[in-house]
């Protein structure tokens, strides 16, 4: 299978990381499928000049032939550029948009691009995957949730990691105008906490900005307990990166309670959903560190069998190749072979 990853977010040319994303997960998750036999990856943000990308696009796409064509956001792309890799690729080409990014409104980019795919993943759930469906009617519109990395994201001893990182309770959290006020609230009452006992990361945050690469494996290993509240946790089984990130480095998580988390890690998470639960739980599983550990042993297992990256690569080819997958939190609505 040859296979052309076209994305947002990549490490840059020099092979340096600003902010290893998903965009990165995928490509080395499809890296390892054994099916997998090469991937030509074309990184749009690699280039200032919007003709400029353009240009090395179409050198791409006239020149080589592929068997899929998976697009990861996108939003620099304009919908005839799909038609001309239908075009020059072909019929039997697979086109496939999957979108992170989950917005209260759908941006209409989103649709406009992926209405001339065969495939279009969310990373929300139950009747988000029937909204999207609604929305782009001759699309194949399934779920997956967002993988973790257990090997890029992974525990670091306590005594390795930088004294300015070293707390009771870290929370990492940008602030954005679209998202759930009920995060902004969190970072609100958390900031009543002195900063020595309680970290709070993020633009517009007490601690600093958002933490980048190795910032952000000290800033999860650094803390007792990591604090992980979605943007948009009213949406049916959506988990954010962060979620993932804490559990690949076997750091324990206290949740904010989301829809439908418990499809996907049974009763293992711990929840919280009121300022006073979230002391409570902080006051409860600060001193119990065995059972802190057996907590984040079962979510770690789970996240590196269910979610983790490699694992997410094979589920993809294989709901696309082999019209879905057996799991408890799957869904999908197919429409066309």
């Amino acid at each position: 299978m040859r296979i052309l990853f076209i994305t947002d977010d990549l490490m840059k040319k020099d092979g340096t990381v600003n902010h290893y994303s998903c965009g990165d997960r995928m490509y080395r998750g499809l890296l390892t499928q054994k099916d997998v036999d090469s991937i030509c990856c074309f990184d749009v943000a690699f280039f200032d000049n919007y003709g400029h990308m353009i240009e090395e696009f179409c050198e791409t796409i006239y020149r080589h032939k592929y068997d899929l064509v998976l697009m990861n956001k996108c939003q620099q792309f304009k919908p005839h550029i799909i038609n001309e890799i239908r075009e020059e690729q072909g019929k039997d080409c697979i086109i496939v948009m999957w979108y992170a990014d989950c917005r209260e409104v759908i941006p209409k980019f989103v649709i406009d691009l992926s209405s001339g795919c065969d495939w279009f993943f969310s990373t929300t759930g139950g009747d988000r995957v029937k909204e999207f469906s609604d929305l782009l009617p001759k699309v194949n519109c399934a779920y997956l949730p967002i993988m973790g990395d257990s090997e890029y994201y992974k525990y670091i001893p306590i005594e390795k990691v930088p004294e300015k990182y070293r707390c009771s309770i870290s929370f990492v959290a940008n602030s954005h105008p679209w998202e759930s006020t009920s995060r902004q609230k969190i970072a609100q009452f958390l900031a009543n906490f002195s900063s020595d006992k309680v970290k709070i990361y993020g633009n517009k945050r007490r601690d600093g900005s958002f933490p980048k690469s190795l910032e952000y494996v000290y800033a999860i290993n650094g803390s007792i307990i990591n604090i992980s509240s979605s943007a948009y946790n009213h949406f049916d089984k959506y988990t954010s990166d962060r979620l993932m990130n804490i559990i690949s480095c076997f750091g324990f998580p206290l949740v904010e309670k989301s829809k439908g988390l418990d499809k996907l890690f049974g009763d293992k998470l711990e929840f919280f959903d009121s300022e006073k639960s979230l002391i409570d739980k902080v006051e409860f599983f600060i001193n119990n560190e065995q059972l802190r550990t057996e907590t984040i042993s079962r979510l770690f297992r789970i996240m590196v069998s269910e979610f983790d990256y490699k694992v997410w690569a094979k589920n993809l080819l294989d709901v696309i190749y082999k019209s879905g997958i057996n799991k408890p939190w799957f869904d999908m609505i197919k429409r066309r072979k």
